[in-house]
């Protein structure tokens, strides 16, 4: 699933009147400027609901987990949300306010970051770039069943492209929340829904609910080690960056990040169509290189599909590079595979 993967899909979505291009019985393709505009508005609306996650493995089912939700929205910029775990009786908490992000759990630990444009859309849907997602994936609405008892339209996400992976939301008509999602793999095989078993609608919007806790002691998680490119990651560390220079149809490097691990320097880049995501590793290692470390190219080159990721592995010289995604099918990253190079190497030839 996507980076970063879900944790908060389906919690809230900003109220809203179903578009016009879905009215009723008139399937048709949503612009994408009118799904940002969604995003950007703010309605006011709270409702608590119960919510089940469930896993499929091909022809079962297992409901992993359950949640009491209560979700808070105040124009312009304000939400929040509270869930409770059911079966475990763990609690959690966002707050978002302006262009902060808070959340925590039980006490008052604090955590603070900022919230980019998109972020909204990233805890309802996950889909962080909005370009990528418009030029690889078309958004369908057309009118849907009951969920929980409410009218909804049923919003398609599927890609432009063959062996991509697929949402299908059923979205609540009057005020916009999505009631049941639904995550296909690449092949349209049904991995993951999260669905509302009950939902009620409420319109006060008690002030004390975006309040932090009392004595909050706030934290900002580091950024340190992320780049926003090769040249940034270079002129800061001299360190080299896995890049492709054939990836796949649609998708764009979107981010780097370096780290340490068992003492050697390890640089990871983030690759996505909008949706899909994949990274490619690349970390030194003398001991293990096969001969042969002046050979141009990605060489000795292997893949496994496992734990639903596919994986596969080559060196550059005495780098060990990996690719891994959980979104795409082996014989996709098998093709973008060898295109792999070091910013200090000259591009190849296509």
């Amino acid at each position: 699933m996507a980076i970063p993967i879900l944790v908060l899909l389906g919690l809230a979505l900003p109220a809203v009147r179903p578009a016009a291009a879905a009215s009723a019985g008139a399937p048709s393709d949503i612009p994408q400027e009118v799904l940002a505009e969604v995003l950007s508005r703010q309605a006011s609306i709270a409702f608590v609901g119960e919510r089940v996650r469930i896993h499929f493995r091909g022809e079962d089912r297992e409901e992993e987990s359950t949640y009491r939700q209560r979700v808070f929205h105040a124009p312009p910029d304000e939400y929040r949300v509270d869930y409770l775990d059911l079966p475990e009786g763990r609690e959690s908490h966002f707050v978002a306010r302006g262009d902060h992000l808070y959340n925590w759990r039980s006490g008052t630990r604090v955590e603070m970051r900022e919230r980019s444009p998109e972020e909204t859309l990233t805890l309802v849907i996950s889909l962080t770039y909005l370009d990528l997602l418009e030029e690889n994936y078309r958004i369908r609405a057309e009118e849907g069943p009951e969920v929980a008892g409410r009218a909804t339209y049923s919003i398609h996400v599927t890609g432009r492209i063959e062996g991509r992976p697929s949402i299908l939301a059923w979205v609540d008509r009057e005020h916009g929340v999505p009631l049941k999602v639904d995550f296909y793999d690449y092949n349209g095989n049904l991995d993951l829904r999260y669905e509302y078993t009950s939902i009620t609608f409420q319109e006060n919007l008690p002030a004390e609910h975006f309040q932090l806790p009392e004595n909050a002691e706030l934290r900002v998680p580091s950024r340190e080690g992320y780049y926003a490119s090769p040249e940034e990651l270079a002129a800061k560390t001299e360190l080299e960056t896995p890049i492709a220079d054939r990836p796949l149809s649609g998708f764009r490097l979107t981010d780097i990040r370096h780290t340490r691990e068992e003492g050697t320097d390890r640089v990871q880049s983030f690759y996505s169509d909008g949706y899909a995501t994949l990274s490619i590793f690349a970390q030194r290692n003398r001991k293990d290189a096969p001969r042969g470390l002046e050979e141009p190219g990605v060489r000795n080159i292997s893949s496994e599909r496992r734990r639903g990721y596919a994986i596969v592995r080559g060196w550059i010289g005495d780098m060990r590079i990996t690719m891994i995604s959980s979104d795409l099918p082996e014989s996709r990253l098998l093709f973008m595979f060898p295109s792999i190079r070091l910013t200090t190497d000259s591009p190849r030839e296509r």
